[in-house]
């Protein structure tokens, strides 16, 4: 009985001060919405190393040499070296738009919800002359 009461409160313990840190990263001045943009700008540089800016110059194409599908997201790995730090651009090929969607919609995810930044992607698509993709227009 008196493992299960220490249990609990070391679980207790754990796991509050786990929402405290959330809220925490909630209230950093660079998630603020109410500051200014060169506020919240100057912040989130302020806090980022080198090597994660230099993350945010980075640029991927999908399929060279990597597909981002099912099993490039099923190896955890293989995700976070390509988007440990965060990215800045991609150019992903999907084979649909359904597809294209809901591949975006899980990069984008990921990149909110599991790099230390949270700072999303910038999606890059030609189409000054039409777009050359499966069921675009």
């Amino acid at each position: 009985m008196r493992n299960t009461s220490l249990f609990a409160a070391l679980l207790a313990v754990v796991l509050s001060s786990a929402n405290v840190d959330a809220q925490v990263n909630k209230s950093l001045p660079y998630k603020n919405p109410k500051l200014s943009i060169e506020s919240r700008t100057n912040d989130l540089l302020s806090r980022m190393s080198l090597e994660e800016k230099g993350s945010q110059l980075m640029a991927v194409q999908d399929g060279n040499p990597i597909r981002f599908n099912d099993d490039f997201f099923a190896d955890a790995e293989n995700v976070k070296k390509v988007f440990g730090n965060g990215i800045n651009s991609m150019q992903p090929y999907f084979s649909g738009i359904k597809e294209t969607v809901a591949i975006r919609n899980r990069i984008q995810k990921y990149l909110a919800e599991k790099t230390k930044w949270g700072i999303p992607s910038i999606f890059v698509d030609e189409g000054q002359h039409g777009l050359m993709k499966p069921e675009a227009t």
